[in-house]
């Protein structure tokens, strides 16, 4: 069964809408109408990955659900002025020839990154939407119907392929713990293209609920108010959102919801508790995912706040969460090992990349690459990462990428990056570097600031005569984290 057969199987005739975006509201009819529209521009006999550069809106929603219902794969990218060699090299290696572009955006590439369209034969835009009716060409379970693209723990992106039968599975499962039903109006701030905020776009048009879609989460009373106008019975975000709202007093305006859920990054727990006390009547879901896993690893319910506070809960009704020891034995309450995941939830591979799919998916289990430990009734609780990425305000961040830029300064000699908690981003990056002139912290930061987007940048950058280092000659990753 095609992904998309399934999400519309009950809902299709719903008569809540289907998205509300500002003043305009789209019908479950009508977006569907938009889907086959775009369907039937990608509809050939051999499947393609065929790109997306999209906020949030209806022409996301109808050009992503339109992709896979027309049999081919959607590959929904982030656009950035600042990454467009890094977006043309992966819009070149799914060798894509055919993109969705929201019209602002198209208009910002002509202007900053015409090489990045150069890549395309064909982009379609919200005026190629134009009414038609086909049929949505069934696929194999196991056939990729997306790819999404995370910096994961390299510097070289990574292309998670999901298959239709990931995306059922997966939503199945978070459809059931957080009780969706056609009654809910989700306010969704987190992006399309992370899947985070992906999984809510399936789940709510599977039930045939809202999705009250909001793209200005840096005004965030104007999107406190939006919500509380559109009466909104749920909200998601990652510890930067909720960070921002308990600091700014706005985290009381969810007090009318029915749930808000919590995942991309441990919330600090004074604020989580600071949280669960603003919102008495309302449920507070803790979660934990990947990418690699469609988007839902494991939840802790809310009744269990109170006694398991700092828990991701224990796996999804269909999937197994282990926290493993190196030989892959389940570890003791109180030992530390590796959270390892299985089930239909867990990706195809990396794409056109055979070596790091076969490392990641070692004995036939997702491993996560996150440090945890478990108590005694089975509950995981996240202790540490293993290094090489920095999640911060739910974005995977390289610290090799980081490192690089550094290095492209001339005057540093060494550089190391780590990951330090931080109590609105959930982690930032902090940058130690050794230099050959006279650099200074501010200097460093500009520097780095020209070069980066807003998370990668580093929040402090630290100058030392030299980095301490292992018997092997590489930074010595503890010992900084002592420094910090």
């Amino acid at each position: 069964m095609n992904a998309v057969s399934w999400l519309f199987e009950k809902s299709s005739a719903s008569k809540s809408p289907a998205l509300v975006q500002g003043k305009t509201t789209t019908s479950y009819p009508e977006l569907l109408a938009k889907m086959h529209a775009a369907a039937s521009l990608v509809q050939h006999s051999q499947p393609e990955n065929v790109i997306i550069f999209s906020d949030n809106s209806a022409f996301f929603a109808a050009a992503h659900l339109g992709i896979i219902a027309a049999g081919q794969v959607s590959v929904p990218l982030p656009y950035s002025a600042k990454d467009s060699e890094r977006l043309k090299s992966i819009c070149e290696r799914c060798e894509s020839k055919r993109a969705f572009i929201e019209q602002s955006i198209l208009e910002k590439m002509r202007r900053e990154a015409p090489e990045l369209l150069g890549v395309f034969d064909a982009v379609y835009t919200e005026a190629d939407l134009k009414k038609t009716n086909i049929a949505i060409v069934e696929r194999k379970p196991s056939d990729v119907a997306a790819i999404l693209f995370t910096s994961g723990s390299t510097a070289t992106p990574k292309g998670v392929m999901l298959t239709h039968d990931n995306i059922i599975a997966n939503s199945q499962d978070i459809i059931e713990y957080l009780q969706l039903t056609p009654d809910d109006r989700m306010l969704v701030v987190l992006p399309f293209h992370y899947c985070f905020g992906l999984s809510f776009l399936y789940t709510l048009l599977r039930v045939g609920g809202t999705l009250v879609l909001n793209n200005d989460f840096i005004f965030p009373d104007r999107v406190m108010k939006d919500s509380q106008e559109k009466k909104c019975t749920g909200f998601a975000g990652v510890p930067t959102h909720y960070s921002i709202l308990i600091r700014t007093g706005l985290a009381k305006k969810l007090d009318s919801m029915r749930f808000v859920a919590q995942a991309g990054g441990k919330l600090a727990e004074p604020l989580l508790k600071e949280l669960i006390a603003l919102l008495p009547t309302t449920e507070v879901f803790v979660m934990y995912g990947q990418t690699e896993a469609t988007a839902r690893l494991s939840y802790l319910p809310p009744k269990l706040l109170a006694t398991k506070l700092g828990s991701v809960g224990k796996g999804l009704a269909g999937t197994k969460l282990e926290v493993v020891s190196e030989k892959g034995i389940p570890v003791k309450p109180g030992e530390v090992g590796e959270i390892v995941a299985s089930g239909r939830n867990i990706m195809l591979g990396y794409y056109k990349d055979p070596e790091q799919s076969k490392q990641t998916l070692r004995g036939g289990v997702l491993h996560t690459g996150d440090l945890a430990t478990v108590d005694e009734q089975g509950y995981v609780y996240i202790v540490d990462r293993e290094s090489g990425f920095i999640k911060s305000g739910g974005v995977r961040i390289s610290t090799k990428e980081v490192e690089a830029v550094l290095y492209e300064n001339p005057d540093i000699t060494e550089a190391a990056v780590i990951a330090v908690p931080d109590s609105i981003l959930g982690e930032a990056a902090h940058a130690f570097i050794s230099t050959r002139a006279a650099l200074d912290e501010r200097t460093v930061l500009a520097w780095c600031k020209q070069r980066l987007s807003t998370e990668k940048t580093p929040k402090r950058i630290t100058v030392l005569d030299s980095l301490p280092k292992t018997a092997a000659g590489k930074p010595d990753i503890p010992a900084l984290r002592r420094l910090a």
